[in-house]
């Protein structure tokens, strides 16, 4: 289709990892790059994929871990679509939603998503209860304040992301971090990860999210 669509020769068309693209596009637009670097990822999914952890060491890339379980960026657009908005173009808002709510009236909701994803291992542990990303949230969201669910889902997107980041901060020593995917886009959480103390350095891809995997495959090619 590609090919007949633009008049080129099937040999000049290749195919790339979609999380790859991602990490080099995350590592490779940072004007400053440091020696030893962790490019997280983290989206509603790709080539099977939801979230990565890669590591440039002094130019050299080590993947660590490919997560099939962590569902962060699709829990949020889930919670988008329960909320009544497009989860493809709307997730900006739930995350505007979520300061104009108390901490005292999301405490219950934000137990609830809490307990649906943990972090250990730089990998994810889902809810066994837990058996589809959209059904189970929005039967147990039902009767809720829009405010106060979107509250819970941003609290719950920022403390994953700090938690992933500590443990591979503890685990190889690294402080510079750098984030691409669709969940880079939630500037809240970004600036909740700038925050911690182990962090040193955080570099947010701009635009980081499927837009922008053609630029990745075009800086792994080149790496290549």
């Amino acid at each position: 289709t590609i090919s007949k669509l633009l008049k080129i020769d099937k040999s000049k068309i290749s195919f790339h990892d979609h999380h790859r693209c991602h990490t080099f596009y995350g590592f490779y637009t940072n004007p400053i790059k440091s020696n030893l670097t962790a490019v997280l990822t983290s989206d509603g999914g790709g080539d099977g994929v939801y979230n990565t952890v890669n590591i440039f060491k002094n130019g050299k890339f080590i993947s660590i871990n490919k997560s099939k379980n962590s569902w962060i960026g699709k829990i949020y657009s889930n919670t988008t679509l329960i909320l009544g908005m497009n989860p493809f173009r709307h997730a900006y808002k739930v995350m505007g939603l979520a300061p104009y709510t108390q901490k005292s009236n999301y405490k219950e909701i934000l137990n609830f998503f809490l307990k649906s994803l943990k972090v250990k291992n730089l990998d994810f542990k889902i809810n066994k209860e837990i058996k589809d990303k959209y059904f189970y949230f929005k039967k147990n969201l039902n009767g809720y304040r829009f405010d106060n669910i979107a509250g819970g889902a941003q609290i719950l997107i920022e403390k994953i992301s700090s938690q992933l980041a500590q443990q591979i901060y503890k685990k190889f020593n690294i402080r510079s971090f750098s984030i691409s995917g669709g969940v880079s886009m939630n500037i809240k959480m970004n600036k909740h990860l700038s925050n911690q103390p182990f962090v040193k350095k955080l570099y947010v891809a701009p635009t980081g999210t499927d837009d922008s995997l053609s630029i990745g495959a075009c800086y792994y090619l080149n790496r290549e």
